[in-house]
């Protein structure tokens, strides 16, 4: 932040940063209802005024989704996080969360209002922010260590419960079932995880939730526990089934992608491939995890030259998304190029959180299939390197996660 964003972050604290004048009264002004429906008008002053006349515990109804949205301007975002403090926001869904927000407001605002900060990261929710906000030096200045705020196992733990009690006045969102899943799955309770899941596939056969569009999650969750728990040719007939591979013609969506990436780990290479080639790769968000897909499976099979190619089609998104080079860089084997990039990772600040959680000591996955091991044992030539330690302590820490990552 330069010395004219800091100087203007200041007024926005002390003043509020007063938005556009009052826009045409709803019927319903004051109310998240009438926020709502200012940014689906592409109103996004008049929204934060309305926010900002509300009073304290009123706007914890109002969807993240369109907290995000007016987030989005960029302009705006400073009063929006100033006004999201005063009205202790809080969203009601225990699933959904503005982790990312809260975390940037603490570091804008920590130089000139401490306890600001501190507010913005206890909201934050999510077990791995949690982890972050620990592990990155950034924070240190905000959070209580030995507070159980910041112990991300007691904070999971909490979550369960009230994920529980949503789960049960939403007995038809997935959404909510698959949080639960995800939240017992991190804990290491993998028979609640299986229990719950066949509570999901039940749900999906017979069509009761409103929102089936997210059974990837499910079965991505429930397929790493059956791994865990040893339960090998279980989990690739499930997902041969769920994915549609079982079936001829082409394939869409993630599903079979994860599926490609199991049989890969499980040293089956060319089952892999085949799964991939018939995977339509014109999804802008799958296709860059089929062409990972695609060259592990290569580097498997000893075609390191093929892998390399594919490899280069994936450099340009380095910068947004570099964990899928890092995933390629293990199958090749290549730690110089994964320490590179975990540096740079560690060196930016867009991904230097997502590097830190790759390099604490999280609890050991039972059961690790082939591909695991050669993963797990990736990771730890890497922390060991003098190189990678050195980048790491400069900004941060390691330290033992009492969680299943």
């Amino acid at each position: 932040m330069n010395r004219l964003q800091r100087s203007m972050l200041t007024l926005v604290v002390a003043l509020g940063l007063a938005s556009s004048p009052a826009g045409p009264r709803l019927a319903y002004a004051g109310s998240p209802a009438a926020v709502i429906e200012l940014v689906d008008q592409d109103s996004p002053d008049e929204a934060l005024r309305v926010l900002k006349a509300m009073p304290p515990g009123s706007a914890n109804t109002l969807p993240t989704a369109t907290v995000v949205a007016l987030a989005d301007v960029e302009r705006l975002r400073p009063a929006l996080m100033s006004a999201l403090d005063r009205l202790a926001y809080e969203p009601v869904n225990p699933a959904h969360q503005i982790d990312n927000l809260w975390m940037e407001w603490a570091l804008w605002v920590e130089p000139i209002d401490q306890a600001a900060a501190k507010r913005a990261v206890s909201r934050v929710r999510h077990y791995s922010n949690i982890v972050a906000l620990r592990l990155d030096r950034r924070f240190d200045a905000s959070i209580d260590r030995g507070s159980p705020t910041f112990d991300p196992r007691w904070r999971l733990m909490a979550q369960r419960a009230q994920l529980q009690l949503w789960r049960k006045s939403n007995p038809d969102s997935l959404e909510a079932l698959n949080a639960l899943i995800e939240a017992e799955a991190v804990l290491g309770e993998y028979q609640s995880v299986l229990t719950w899941t066949d509570v999901g596939i039940a749900g999906l056969s017979a069509q009761t939730f409103r929102d089936s569009s997210k059974a990837d999650i499910l079965w991505g969750v429930r397929a790493i526990v059956l791994l865990a728990e040893g339960r090998h040719d279980q989990v690739l007939e499930e997902l041969r089934e769920a994915s549609g591979a079982a079936n001829p013609g082409p394939l869409s969506g993630y599903l079979p992608i994860f599926y490609a990436s199991v049989l890969t780990s499980m040293d089956r290479p060319r089952e892999a491939l085949a799964i991939l080639d018939r995977v339509d790769g014109s999804s802008p968000v799958d296709e860059p995890y089929r062409l990972r897909g695609r060259a592990c499976g290569l580097a498997r099979l000893g075609r390191t030259d093929e892998a390399r190619v594919v490899l280069t089609e994936l450099e340009p998104l380095r910068a947004q998304a570099p964990h899928l080079l890092l995933d390629v860089h293990y199958c090749l084997e290549d730690d110089e190029a994964a320490a590179a990039l975990l540096i740079s990772m560690l060196e930016g600040t867009d991904h230097r959180q997502q590097a830190l959680i790759y390099l604490a000591s999280w609890r050991p996955t039972p059961n690790e299939n082939a591909g695991q091991r050669r993963r797990s044992a990736a990771l730890k030539r890497l922390s060991a390197r003098s190189d990678v330690r050195a980048a790491l302590e400069r900004v941060g820490r390691s330290e033992a996660i009492d969680l299943y990552l």
